[in-house]
């Protein structure tokens, strides 16, 4: 969700499972420092990753109202954990760049700039705020708009 999603670390370990409209692809995004809760698309790839896990969950007895991701035990996961299993996952997966979760989140800014999407819709989809006059300026994409959009994304591994 990270990646794909361009979730902060704070907004992915504080997603719930009601946050989630696999149907509809969108994940309700938490609110963070007094902000607004916004509305994001997960594409199809990430909607069948995240369905093996509510499998697994659903198999292991986690408690439903457990956080999103949450130990097998269901306990929410700590940040700290998250940034010390990264690295630990690359060096696994043969990855010798710096893997950290913010770079995650970039990732997914970089690959959306690939794919062509537009700067504002990015902007709007990570929940970034476009500073001063330059909003003026800018496309206004709607939440409806940039779900359908990300919706549309091709999972490439």
């Amino acid at each position: 969700m990270m990646y794909r999603v361009g979730l902060r670390p704070g907004e992915a370990l504080g997603l719930e499972m009601t946050d989630l409209d696999l149907e509809a692809g969108t994940v309700l995004v938490p609110a963070r420092k007094g902000g607004t809760r916004r509305t994001s698309g997960i594409d199809d790839g990430s909607i069948e990753i995240i369905k093996r896990w509510l499998q697994r969950r659903e198999r292991m007895g986690i408690d439903p109202s457990a956080p999103l991701f949450c130990t097998l035990a269901g306990e929410g996961l700590k940040a700290a954990y998250v940034r010390e299993l990264l690295p630990r996952l690359a060096r696994k997966a043969g990855i010798e760049k710096r893997v950290h979760p913010l770079g995650l989140r970039y990732a997914c800014a970089a690959e959306m700039s690939a794919e062509g999407f537009p700067t504002a819709l990015i902007e709007t989809h990570l929940g970034v705020a476009v500073s001063g006059s330059a909003r003026r300026y800018l496309r206004q994409y709607t939440e409806a708009e940039v779900v359908a959009e990300v919706r549309k994304r091709v999972w490439r591994l």
